[in-house]
């Protein structure tokens, strides 16, 4: 009987030390995985430590010594950020188990990264991924279903689909030569949505988005937004490639809206879009003749700028533009019903309508001592510039003017942008070329000082205004938009105008003023 209770202490002490032992090996464990970073340099780290932490709290960063296959397999929740930048040996990371990660992806100058996926990934707060030239493939974004922003710069990346996500904040695409596939089951976008700089042949389709807060797309060759019914904040379109925009649901643009520089683009279509609430620029899109998709636009708020070639513009349902109103045309353009509707005060503000139908155009204007070429027509009412000095410099004056000046920044950026990307050299840094091969003065526009800053061209818009209205002051001198016609006799080449009392409407704009009006 003694020697059965010995032994039954005997065992129960061993339990007990037993116990213990878990115990602390637990609590190690515990405390391994909860630290502010843990830094994993090779194959043994990350599969140890992902094995060891099914949940992590803190941040997962790589070493830049870290090479080869790299995979997270037993990581499951990661609080924090997984953090990958300058590991240039690093071929591929992977995870079969990763679902959450509360923070951020972001991965950067990864020269030699071939392989990225995370393919049970559910929800990440920010996706960057910039300067990885030989990732042709990303297969995470086809399982996550939240996600705040996603950036995607630099890359080999061919398609981006397959999308699960409903809802973005912000995305950003740029700079990745081989992307000609971006189809985006988004339904809502809250934030911006930047393409810019990919393949020239790149088709973007929004098949499901309804809203989108700002738009800044460049370089595409196709765009599809059939489901599109508002645009709270600005959207600009410059230098595509598309022969036709459409939007067929479009009704609201809450900021500004800008088509400019679009070398292909003979049809806009918005059939429904009823308001634009800062300006409405479409510009140098020389192909571009007619103007018959806008039959339901009512109000322009912050003015409105048509500048190319256009041979008939209908507006029908047209009743209220404010602050500046803008069409100058280089060939032959009916300007009677617009007349009337600022005799009707439905224009308020500073009105032109020109046409200039001579063979020089819009560079004839350039060179003509009275700012207008010959066999040209020009309806200026009250409060407007006598004459154009150049439909270039009218261009630039309008713009400033606007309500919507930030478009005419967009345009400016975007033409350096080419230029920069391109590399021309050999035409002059202060022109641009006309369809038919002249030369438009612009070397405001393209000051060779400007910075273009990719991620954000469209946010950073609108504070650019007043620097941007003081350097044309410094460039450009007298834009001549508040001149009253009453100053001075008709310029030659003018064959009529037609005016209204200068006192009706007073100039919106002023070369010294320091604030732009619709800022």
């Amino acid at each position: 009987m003694r020697i059965y209770l010995l032994l039954r202490d005997i065992l129960l002490l061993g339990l007990a030390v037993c116990g213990y032992g878990a115990n602390v090996v637990r609590q190690a464990s515990a405390s391994s995985c909860s630290v502010a970073t843990t830094t994993i340099t090779s194959a043994s780290d990350a599969a140890s430590f992902a094995t060891a932490c099914p949940t992590f709290t803190g941040d997962v960063a790589l070493s830049t010594k870290a090479a080869g296959n790299l995979s997270f397999d037993g990581l499951v929740n990661l609080q924090g950020s997984f953090i990958a930048a300058g590991s240039g040996q690093l071929n591929s990371l992977s995870s079969n188990s990763l679902q959450f990660i509360t923070s951020s992806v972001s991965l950067a100058n990864l020269t030699g990264l071939k392989r990225f996926n995370f393919s049970q990934l559910q929800s990440v707060n920010t996706i960057t991924l910039q300067g990885i030239p030989q990732l042709d493939t990303l297969s995470l974004l086809q399982t996550v279903q939240s996600v705040g922003m996603i950036q995607v710069n630099n890359t080999q990346i061919r398609s981006l689909d397959g999308f699960k996500l409903q809802s973005v904040v912000r995305m950003i695409v740029v700079n990745n030569d081989k992307l000609v596939n971006l189809n985006l089951q988004l339904y809502n976008i809250t934030g911006l949505l930047q393409v810019q700089g990919n393949n020239p042949a790149l088709n973007l389709s929004l098949p499901n988005l309804g809203s989108a807060h700002q738009f800044a797309i460049y370089n595409v060759t196709a765009m599809s937004v059939p489901a599109l019914t508002q645009i709270p904040g600005q959207a600009v379109f410059i230098a595509n490639y598309f022969t036709t925009f459409s939007a067929p649901l479009l009704q609201f643009v809450g900021g500004g809206l800008g088509f400019g520089l679009n070398n292909n683009l003979t049809n806009l279509s918005m059939p429904a879009l009823d308001t634009v609430q800062n300006g409405l620029e479409i510009a140098y899109n020389y192909k571009m003749s007619t103007m018959e998709g806008l039959s339901a636009l009512k109000t322009v708020k912050g003015g409105l700028l048509f500048l190319g070639n256009f041979t008939d513009i209908t507006l029908p349902s047209l009743k209220n533009v404010t602050q500046l109103f803008n069409i100058t045309s280089q060939q032959a353009l009916s300007c009677d019903s617009f007349d009337t509707l600022y005799q009707e005060h439905a224009i308020s503000g500073n009105y032109t309508c020109a046409s200039l139908t001579d063979r020089g155009g819009i560079a004839a204007a350039r060179n003509s001592s009275s700012g207008i070429a010959s066999n040209s027509t020009v309806s200026t009412l009250s409060g407007t510039q006598q004459g154009l000095s150049s439909p270039a410099k009218t261009g630039v004056g309008v713009g400033v003017g606007l309500g919507g000046a930030a478009l005419l920044l967009a345009i400016v950026l975007g033409v350096i942008y080419l230029r920069r990307k391109r590399n021309t050299k050999s035409q002059s840094a202060d022109a641009l070329p006309e369809a038919d091969g002249k030369e438009i003065e612009r070397a405001v526009m393209l000051d060779g000082n400007q910075k273009v800053e990719l991620e954000t061209p469209v946010a950073e818009l609108h504070s650019g205004k007043r620097a941007l209205a003081q350097e044309l002051e410094a460039q450009e001198g007298d834009v001549e938009l508040g001149r009253s016609p009453s100053s001075a006799a008709l310029p030659p080449g003018i064959e009529s105008r037609h005016e209204m009392p200068a006192n009706e409407v007073p100039p919106m704009y002023s070369p010294h003023r320091e604030e732009v009006d619709g800022a």
